[in-house]
Parts: C-alpha cells; structure tokens; sequence
C-alpha cells in the first residue's frame, strides 16, 4: 500500500473526538481532488449525528494515531465502508455486510432474545439504509423483552415517531406484550 497522507484531514464525531466513545463506523467519500482532504468520515454510530455541529475536524494521522487498527485501511478508494460493533470487534468492509446480516439473522433464530445481535443487526441494516427492516427488527425484541439501548434508539431517532409504552407485566386485552412498540 502507498504511504499514507498524514496531513490529510478527516471528520470524526465529537462522540469519538472528546466524549471517549470508539470509532464504529468510517466511510470513505470523494475528496473532489483536494490534497488537504482525505475523504474519511469516522464515528461511533452510538448516538444520532445530524447536526454538523458534532463534527470535528482532525489530521489523518490524528485519528490513526487514536485508533491505530484503522491504519491497514486509510489508502482505500473513495466509497470504502467500514463498519464494527465494538472497539474489540475487527472492522468489517460494507462489500461483507451482507454476510454479516445473514449471519445475526441466524443467530436470532437460535437465540430471539440475544440483544446483542439484535442491536447489531439494526444498527448495520439502519446504515445500509435499510431503516424499515430496521425498525422491524426494534418492534420484533421489544415485543419480547426490554433493551435499555433501543428506547434509547427510540427516543434519539424520533422520525418516524416511535414511542415506547409499557403496558403491565402481562399481556393486556388487546394482546399486547409488556413493552409495545407504537409507530405513529
């Protein structure tokens, strides 16, 4: 591989920036030929980030220097899409995804309450673009257990309108599970 451009600059999210979160996702786009922008986008896919206001920007080497795993893949081509679901995790490249989400998607099979890879599978199907299949994916574990982490999700997306009720600790009249998913 070339040598890297250490003086190329790169958007990483303030979550990743300064709140201490590890870089989930890093997308590659066309810098347009500008020498001072490499094309690299890097956050932690955690939190919502449509105000420009949480980005920052940063050298390349900077961001590498914080997330050294990231190095064998800074010289890819614009368009390149990596993805993880945890600083531990290897980084995956989007050209898998595919592979990745058949894969939870067994595993939901074999274990429909794991949250883990239920919070995986929505999180790479909700990158992909694949948002109603995601929300689907929120509505199938919520009507059978609760997760911390999607009313989160459910509070931070709020298009579409998503609320979370809670109905008893049984099943009401109406069929519905303790925690009921209600779109708008």
């Amino acid at each position: 591989m070339a040598n890297m451009n250490s003086s190329g600059a790169a958007i990483i999210c303030s979550h990743c920036a300064t709140g201490g979160y590890p870089i989930l996702l890093a997308e590659r786009s066309d810098s347009d030929n500008d020498p001072v922008d490499s094309g690299w986008q890097f956050i932690c896919n955690v939190e919502l980030h449509d105000d420009v206001k949480e980005a920052r920007v940063w050298a390349l080497d900077e961001v590498v220097e914080m997330e050294p795993t990231l190095k064998e893949f800074i010289n890819l081509p614009p368009s390149a899409r990596l993805a993880r679901k945890d600083k531990e995790s290897p980084w995956l490249m989007e050209d898998h995804f595919d592979e990745a989400i058949a894969a939870f998607h067994c595993a939901i099979r074999l274990a429909p309450k794991a949250e883990g890879v239920s919070l995986n599978l929505f999180h790479y199907l909700w990158r992909l673009g694949k948002k109603d299949e995601a929300l689907e994916e929120v509505k199938r574990f919520m009507s059978i257990g609760d997760s911390k982490d999607y009313r989160e999700i459910v509070k931070e997306r709020r298009a579409p309108k998503v609320t979370v009720t809670r109905q008893g600790n049984s099943l009401c009249q109406k069929g519905c599970y303790p925690l009921a998913l209600v779109f708008c």
